[in-house]
This record gives C-alpha cells, structure tokens and sequence, in this order.
C-alpha cells in the first residue's frame, strides 16, 4: 500500500499545454481557523513522524508553476511546522511561472543524486509536468524516485496537475484523487 494523496483547484480552467498559459488559477479558498496556532504532528502520527526525515521534497516543473501553491507549501512546512522544504527541478536558473514570470530558484536539480532517504515525503506541483513522464529523461529519474518512496512506504502526493506525473507514471491508478480539470484530457 502506498501512501498517495492529491488536491486541486478546480475552479481552474483547462488549457492546452502547448500554448502559452494566459490566464493564473485563482488561489485555492480554505477555512482556516486562527483562534488556536496549529501545533506540529505528534511523533509516529502519520504523515511526518519520528522516523522521518524533517524534509519534504517538492518536484516543481520548470515552467508552469502556479506560485499561489508553491507559497502556500512553503509556508505551511517551513513557517508553522518547521519542516525542511526542498525543491527540485529540470532547471537550476528561475522556475517560470502559470504568468511567465520567474518564479523561485529550485534547490536541487532532479537527477540520480536525489534519494528517497533523505527525505519524509514528495510532492508534485505544477501545470507542466510532461518533462516528468515516463520516456523524458527526467521522468525516467521520476520514476525511480517514485518506486524508492513507495518501497520505503514514504508519503507520495501531489497538488493541482501535478497529480498528472503521479497518474503517468501509474500511482494513482485504483486510486482516489482529488478532481482536478487538468487530468480529464488525459
């Protein structure tokens, strides 16, 4: 059994990934409740436990990224549970974002130096995760990450599209995810 989870956005409209993206999903709504600050997991709890590493591997694409998702993850794993978030990517300059904009300077390229070891969970985001499937050279690297989480029964999961690496590459197959627009072409 492997540890998959997904979320989306779906108020997002779909648009082809060989044209230029125009337009910026809008920020996902959520409830949050600001009387009591959210407290950390409790040690062996689930998602990271204490015999987890403290990090978190985020694998963001290297255009197409949706900044909204990628500072709110920042956030919530570095600011209120303080929790080591690195990030990976095809490309060691700025990452482009859904508007075309540079957007952040990933940490680590993805390559054979990355290790499920060194790391609690990973994590997909992004609107463009092709350079991420299974035949791109990357993906092949994709791939043999996805297997050593899944062997080392690490959590496994995605936001928005970049659910579409986890379902290329056959994790979310029998699975339920979150709806996502991105995903009906596929």
């Amino acid at each position: 059994q492997s540890n998959v989870a997904g979320s989306s956005n779906d108020t997002v409209p779909p648009t082809s990934l060989n044209s230029p993206i125009t337009q910026s999903p809008p920020t996902a709504r959520a409830v949050v409740n600001t009387s009591t600050p959210p407290s950390p997991p409790a040690e062996g709890s689930g998602i990271i436990g204490k015999s987890l590493p403290r990090r978190v591997l985020l694998v963001v694409p290297s255009r197409g990224l949706h900044l909204p998702d990628y500072n709110k993850l920042r956030l919530a794993f570095e600011d209120k549970l303080g929790l080591q978030l690195d990030v990976a990517s095809t490309t060691s300059d700025s990452v482009q974002t859904l508007s075309g904009a540079a957007g952040p300077v990933p940490d680590l390229l993805v390559n054979d130096s990355l290790k499920a070891t060194d790391y609690g969970a990973i994590i997909f985001a992004g609107l463009s995760t092709d350079e991420y499937h299974p035949g791109m050279e990357t993906g092949n690297q994709v791939g043999r990450l996805l297997k050593e989480f899944e062997r080392e029964n690490k959590v496994i999961a995605s936001i928005c599209a970049g659910q579409r690496a986890l379902a290329r590459h056959g994790y979310l197959n029998d699975k339920k995810a979150a709806y996502c627009q991105y995903l009906e072409p596929d």
